[in-house]
């Protein structure tokens, strides 16, 4: 052996001796005659090859200072995944060691997770929207950092206060907690999943052309089912810990940023007042029949907006839902902006204006 290879690095196969024709002469089989079709296979110069490792187009987003940029992606990952496998390994062996401090990792461990898969959720489901911010870990806001920063402040204050700390905290409590932070985790995943590119992160401020009212899956019970998972992951975490004025700030704190959130959509997104809109929707659907029919059925309250009761085989609060929902999102035409205008002279269609974005 002469110790060279192949064009792709490979050792030659061993020699194989021909045998001789009648006339003295020597004949090669061919690769089909042989069986051998890999033999002169060569990665270099394959075109199937070349084209599964083409070189991307460049994008700028993906340096390392832009908003997908790889490393800082890669870097969130590990970490949250080394944080989360750390804590759930020492979380039970503290707990079975009789240590109150496991109440520390037992919570960044749902940080962990809820950071993750906010990312993950979103890059599986909402690629446009995908961006290194997508894990939230430093784009949530201050208010959000410094609600975390309080929680952890006083777990680890009532280490050392242990009348405080036991008051109000049984093993049913904890146990509680951790159904509501497993509840609301799912609902929230799920709600993200099935909203697709409808769902956002940041509210925005005016509808999207290819944006959809979703009223499949968890949106056929819950206008908000992303709020709605979020409170009570967040309020699990706090009961699960035993955080007794953590879990009472985060009740309210959550509360009101969730009411102020939603009436800002309502009033910037579809351009109507809030509490007329509202309580005038509310009237309509005090009125609305118990059994809607499958049918369309149109109606213009006093302000000129349209309602469309529609039937989409779900329960009966999930029609009311969407009744509510189309009466907000259908503006007033500019004919019947008045409140004693002619409803007959309204023609803006019942789907022409949708939500900005379903959270």
């Amino acid at each position: 052996m002469n110790g060279k290879g192949t064009g792709n690095g490979h050792l030659p196969p061993p020699a194989v001796p021909v045998p001789a024709d009648a006339n003295g002469t020597t004949t090669r089989p061919t690769s089909s005659d042989s069986g051998d079709t890999d033999q002169d296979f060569d990665f270099d110069t394959d075109p199937r090859h070349h084209a599964r490792n083409a070189p991307v187009p460049f994008d700028p987003s993906l340096q390392p200072n832009g908003s997908r940029s790889l490393s800082s992606i890669g870097a969130q990952a590990f970490w949250l995944g080394f944080t989360l496998a750390l804590c759930l390994f020492s979380t039970p062996w503290l707990v079975m060691n009789a240590y109150a401090i496991w109440r520390l990792p037992a919570f960044f461990a749902c940080l962990s997770l809820f950071h993750f898969l906010e990312y993950y959720t979103t890059a599986r489901w909402n690629v446009p929207t995908a961006r290194a911010s997508s894990f939230l870990l430093f784009s949530n806001g201050r208010a959000y950092n410094m609600a975390h920063t309080l929680a952890t402040v006083e777990i680890i204050f009532s280490n050392f206060l242990p009348t405080y700390r036991q008051k109000l905290v049984h093993p049913y409590t904890i146990a509680a907690g951790l159904v509501l932070v497993f509840f609301g985790q799912v609902v929230r995943s799920i709600a993200m999943a099935q909203a697709g590119t409808n769902f956002n992160h940041t509210p925005v401020q005016t509808r999207k052309e290819d944006h959809v009212l979703v009223t499949h899956g968890v949106y056929g019970y819950l206008r908000h089912p992303s709020y709605f998972g979020f409170f009570w992951w967040a309020l699990g975490t706090q009961m699960l810990v035993g955080n007794k004025v953590c879990f009472v700030g985060y009740s309210v704190a959550l509360w009101k940023f969730f009411r102020d959130r939603i009436i800002g959509k309502i009033t910037t997104c579809y351009r109507t007042p809030y509490p007329y809109s509202c309580a005038n929707a509310m009237i309509q659907l005090k009125s609305a029949p118990s059994s809607l029919s499958s049918a369309k059925t149109t109606k213009t309250s006093r302000s000129g907006h349209q309602q469309v009761y529609r039937s989409s085989g779900s329960k009966h609060n999930a029609h009311l839902r969407i009744a509510f929902s189309q009466q907000l999102h259908t503006p007033p035409d500019s004919s019947s902006t008045h409140p004693h205008s002619n409803p007959s002279q309204s023609h803006a269609a019942p789907d022409a204006h949708l939500p900005c974005t379903r959270r």
